[in-house]
Order: C-alpha cells, then structure tokens, then sequence
C-alpha cells in the first residue's frame, strides 16, 4: 500500500489524466513509483505545423489507478 506521499503523486497523475495534460516530475519519489509499477514513464511525439513536437511524462499504470482507487474510498453524494 502507498503511502501519503506515494498517494498524493497518485493523485496528481490522475488529476492530470483527467485533465488532459502531461503529469512531468525529475522527483526521487516519482522513481520509486514508476520502479514499483505505479507509474508509467512515456515519450511521445506528434507532427504540428512547427514540426515535431515530442513530449515526456507519466502516466499510471492499471496498479496505479488501483492504488489511487482503493484509498479514496466511498464518496456520498449530495443531492437527489
């Protein structure tokens, strides 16, 4: 199980995911996540009008998401 810190990353990827932007970190911790296989690192390039644009950054793995889940526990709904 993930710790507060280890979680707190978790969900800033998700965050992003969501969001559609790119999650990017040089942390020590990011390192442990992605060698725990929390954690995907991915390159990825596409062509624009200025040429090729290529991008690093992470991405959570299906343990990840899992991790990420598994702590947020039941949320109520409010309403209805």
């Amino acid at each position: 199980m993930a710790n507060k810190k280890e979680l707190s990353v978790l969900e800033k990827v998700f965050t992003c995911e969501i969001r559609g932007v790119a999650f990017q970190s040089k942390s020590n911790l990011v390192a442990k996540l992605v060698a725990d296989g929390l954690l995907e690192y991915r390159k990825e390039s596409e062509q624009s009008p200025f040429g090729l644009m290529t991008w690093e950054h992470y991405v959570l793995t299906h343990a990840g998401r899992i991790a990420y889940g598994a702590s947020c526990g039941d949320a109520e709904v409010n309403g209805a």
